[in-house]
C-alpha cells in the first residue's frame, strides 16, 4: 500500500479555542473509498481541552477537510500522535465536506491492537441547512475497532461533523499513536445498472434469435418429407 503523507503541525489549543479555529491547515481534496488502491495519509498530534478531554481534531466548520470517492484510491489513513501519558480515553472530532457523488456510507477502523471505539455521533449541515442536524435515516455499529454509519444520501457540498470516542484498552502506556483508516461509499451509478439490463436484453434476444431460425438440415429434412 503506497502513502502520500501530508503533516501537520502541532496547535496549541488554548489559542486555537480564542480563535474559534482548529487544525485550519488542511489537505487538498482527499480521495478515498475501500479499495486497494494508493492512500492518502494525513498526521495529526492530540491536544487536551480545558475540560482535560484529550484527543484530536480534524478540520473546523469553518474550514472543512474536503473528501470524495474516488474507487482507485484506498482508504484514508490518519496517523494520530499522542503526545500526553496516562490517559485511556480520547475524543476524534472531524468536519469533511462531501465532495462529488453523494455519500450513503462512512466507516472507519482503528487499525492498532488495544483500542476500540465507545461511542460515536454523525451530524450533517447539507446545502441550504441553517444547523447541524443528524443524519437523516442515520444508521451506526460500533464493533470494536470498527464503526459504520448509514445514512440517506448526502448531497455535494454538505459539511459533516463527527464526533467519536475510543479507549486504550491494553496495559502499560497507550503508546506515541494510533492509526485510523476511513472511506465513503456513494449511490451506485445508474448508468452501470442500465448498462446491464442492457446487456442482458440483447442476451436474451440473441438467444431466442438462435431458437427461432431453423438449422439447415431441418429444413433439408423437411424438403424430403414432403
Amino acid at each position: 500500500m503506497m502513502f502520500k503523507k501530508i503533516t501537520f503541525p502541532f496547535l496549541i489549543f488554548s489559542s486555537l479555542l480564542m480563535i474559534g479555529i482548529n487544525n485550519p491547515v488542511k489537505a487538498a481534496v482527499i480521495g478515498a473509498s475501500e479499495g486497494s488502491g494508493p492512500s492518502t495519509e494525513t498526521e495529526y498530534d492530540s491536544v487536551t481541552t480545558p475540560n482535560q478531554e484529550t484527543g484530536w481534531f480534524i478540520g473546523s466548520e469553518a474550514t472543512p477537510q474536503e473528501v470524495a470517492f474516488d474507487p482507485t484510491k484506498g482508504s484514508w489513513s490518519k496517523k494520530l500522535n499522542i503526545t500526553v501519558t496516562g490517559v485511556r480515553d480520547f475524543f476524534l472530532e472531524e468536519y469533511l465536506t462531501v465532495v462529488g457523488k453523494p455519500w450513503v456510507d462512512w466507516h472507519e477502523r482503528i487499525t492498532i491492537i488495544s483500542w476500540l471505539w465507545t461511542d460515536a455521533q454523525f451530524k450533517v449541515k447539507r446545502p441550504g441547512d441553517v444547523d447541524f442536524i443528524d443524519a437523516p435515516g442515520l444508521d451506526f455499529l460500533i464493533v470494536d475497532n470498527q464503526v459504520d454509519f448509514k445514512f440517506d444520501p448526502l448531497p455535494h457540498g454538505t459539511i459533516v461533523n463527527i464526533i467519536k470516542k475510543l479507549r486504550y484498552t491494553g496495559t502499560g502506556d497507550s503508546g506515541v499513536f494510533i492509526r485510523v483508516r476511513e472511506y465513503p461509499t456513494v449511490v451506485p451509478e445508474p448508468t452501470s445498472t442500465l448498462s446491464l439490463l442492457a446487456l442482458g436484453t440483447l442476451g436474451a434476444a440473441s438467444t431466442l434469435k438462435r431458437k427461432l431460425k431453423p438449422s439447415k438440415s431441418t429444413e433439408k429434412e423437411t424438403t424430403k418429407v414432403g
